[in-house]
């Protein structure tokens, strides 16, 4: 994983929480490490998965996503991305 640029992503997640997407959100979990399962959620969200930290939902019926939820996922990002580059 490149840490610099999984920063960057977050960073961009973190300055415009109103206009992401589920493709953004997936982007920026991807970045991270978390691998997306599309077909997991029967259509009404993606599954973001890690082995080592917790998987979340990310929701595909609204576009952009809510704000609450942007940063709920964002938590849990920083959290991985933390653990995953240490020091960073």
């Amino acid at each position: 994983m490149d840490c610099r640029k999984a920063r960057r992503a977050l960073d961009d997640v973190r300055r415009n929480k109103k206009g992401q997407t589920p493709a953004s959100l997936a982007h920026a979990a991807e970045t991270v490490g978390y691998s997306i399962a599309r077909k997991r959620g029967k259509g009404s969200h993606w599954m973001a998965i890690d082995g080592s930290g917790p998987s979340f939902p990310i929701p595909t019926r609204r576009d952009p996503v809510a704000r609450g939820m942007v940063s709920k996922i964002l938590a849990i990002l920083e959290e991985a991305l933390d653990r995953n580059c240490p020091g960073d």
